[in-house]
């Protein structure tokens, strides 16, 4: 096995400047950078590709930080089976479908493929699509989140205008928002979910794996033109300016904390969110939002705890 990134490093006194104040999201990210000694990893060798091979290449380095570095195998020395764990999962390109790409080394084989522990990865799968389909157009569930959704809104005098979900599944609550919201955006980080959502927005059949097809011909008055469907793994920045958030993917994210710590940025100051969990306790909720949200109310929605938040201040 060749070497794709050969480095020297060096350590360097960094410090902040006066009144430094990290926000919360970055504060695990930059402090260690520039609270001791930061080391540098400095490229140049003949072997490093890219950036690394050249001799003015600097990257900061972390010592106690884990960092994941993907690499392509292109030989192995011996016949023996090669040292390496691949991820047994499916990539699914919305629009294109499952891509595989076929393996050239010899010595890798089915031995060498694992479970991903990122539990995010198994949400690609046809079975799982199989299952959030029949969870949102078979059973009563979605319709009556949204209904309560519904009640929410007036109660809490919440403007209509745009509205996001983030864990939108196959779409079916942001289409029923739409009845209601001039915009809607529905989020995902599974992109067979994401795909399945964009065919039943252009008014084709999605059919599953045991045959069963669903269409929106029979949800009356929902406006599926009004949404926009988005695969996202994170929150990003531009995402703002939003009237009303319903959150329902909490129980299935590997990182919820995190999601958790972002979803302020999305909403104006006054706006709703919504939470809907299992597993959750509202207790726990509070850490992460209690600092620029105000819980207003819980209640039991379809089996799952659905509580009410009204964003403060920024």
């Amino acid at each position: 096995m060749y070497g794709f990134l050969v480095c020297d490093f060096y350590g360097a006194d960094t410090y902040v400047c006066c009144d430094f104040n990290p926000g919360i999201i970055y504060m695990y990210l930059c402090l260690p950078v520039v609270t001791c000694i930061i080391y540098f990893i400095q490229g140049g060798s003949w072997i490093s590709g890219y950036s690394g091979g050249s001799r003015f290449g600097r990257y900061a380095f972390r010592r106690h930080f884990f960092q994941h570095m993907g690499f392509r195998l292109v030989r192995f020395s011996t016949e023996k089976p090669a040292p390496v764990r691949l991820c047994k999962v499916e990539v699914f390109i919305p629009g294109a479908g499952v891509q595989e790409n076929a393996i050239t080394v010899p010595c890798v084989g089915d031995k060498q493929f694992f479970e991903s522990t990122n539990i995010q990865f198994n949400h690609e799968t046809m079975e799982y699509l199989n299952g959030i389909l029949s969870e949102q157009y078979q059973e009563d569930s979605t319709k009556l989140l949204v209904d309560f959704c519904d009640v929410m809104l007036k109660k809490y005098d919440i403007t209509l205008n745009k509205a996001a979900e983030f864990g939108c599944g196959t779409g079916l609550a942001c289409f029923l928002l739409t009845k209601l919201f001039n915009k809607v955006m529905g989020v995902d980080y599974s992109g067979r979910l994401i795909d399945a959502s964009e065919q039943l927005k252009k008014g084709k059949t999605v059919t599953d794996g045991t045959g069963f097809s669903y269409d929106l011909k029979d949800y009356v008055g929902i406006k599926p033109s009004r949404c926009i469907f988005k695969q996202m793994t994170w929150v990003p920045n531009e995402i703002s300016g939003y009237n009303f958030t319903l959150f329902s993917c909490l129980d299935r994210l590997t990182n919820p904390t995190g999601w958790f710590l972002k979803l302020w940025e999305v909403l104006i100051p006054g706006g709703l969110l919504v939470v809907v969990t299992k597993k959750w306790n509202t207790e726990d909720m509070q850490t992460p939002l209690s600092d620029r949200f105000s819980l207003c109310e819980e209640q039991l929605v379809a089996g799952k705890k659905v509580s009410v938040w009204k964003f403060n201040h920024a």
